[in-house]
């Protein structure tokens, strides 16, 4: 078993906005009536599911200079990267948040997913 995944560079892998709640230990009363910029934001789908729920978050990240389809095809191709050495480092992993590696899955796959739409959409994007 390996230590740790051998990756050539930073990957595309998005959070939704459970996982950021969770991480930064976010309620509501912190978000509420306040402009938050999601700043390195990558493909996370926090903003989109922020806004959905009516809060004001403006992602930004150098990556939001590529089209849509490059983001979405250099993100799968990341974490089809990332799966394959999965089972190699699971120990590695703290499944307190996600239970098992499916689990992990899905929580990806929809922030990619979440991610993709709104950014296609071009809002709540800074660009530059």
């Amino acid at each position: 078993m390996k230590d740790r995944m051998e990756l050539e560079r930073v990957v595309l892998l998005g959070r939704t906005f459970t996982e950021y709640c969770a991480f930064f230990q976010l309620t509501a009363e912190d978000l509420q009536g306040r402009r938050v910029l999601d700043a390195g934001a990558g493909i996370s789908s926090f903003c989109a599911e922020a806004r959905a729920r009516g809060y004001e978050v403006t992602a930004a990240d150098p990556i939001y200079a590529l089209p849509v389809e490059v983001i979405a095809d250099k993100s799968e191709a990341d974490w089809r990267k990332v799966l394959e050495q999965l089972p190699g480092v699971a120990q590695n992993y703290n499944w307190s948040f996600y239970r098992n590696a499916g689990e992990l899955d899905r929580y990806r796959r929809t922030a990619r997913e979440l991610f993709i739409d709104d950014y296609g959409s071009g809002r709540h994007f800074s660009r530059g």
